[in-house]
């Protein structure tokens, strides 16, 4: 790319720069209406570079980031409770009484 953003590129200036675009009230004229579809920063930022996606935003990140941390969390206190209750007898289904009382 020549311009502006081929110096982006080379200089790895390119995150800062999308992310101050996709929150500038510009983006958001431009989401609206798709009016700058054909606009220079839309195309370097959305198009080439997909820095427009929502899961290019902080909340899906931060989502997805607790979301597996839950997962992971709740399969070890699956299998934590699991090895316990097997560790104590696994319960009264099992227990077989002996015929002979006396």
């Amino acid at each position: 790319m020549d311009g502006p953003y081929g110096v982006l590129l080379l200089t790895g200036q390119v995150g800062p720069f999308c992310r101050a675009y996709y929150q500038s009230d510009k983006y958001a004229k431009c989401a609206k209406d798709d009016t700058c579809a054909g606009n220079n920063d839309y195309h370097f930022c959305c198009v080439y570079n997909n820095y427009c996606n929502f899961y290019s935003t902080n909340w899906f990140f931060w989502l997805m980031f607790f979301l597996v941390a839950f997962i992971i969390v709740g399969c070890i206190g699956v299998c934590i409770w699991r090895c316990r209750k097997n560790r104590r007898g696994g319960g009264e289904e099992n227990y077989e009484e002996p015929d002979d009382t006396v």
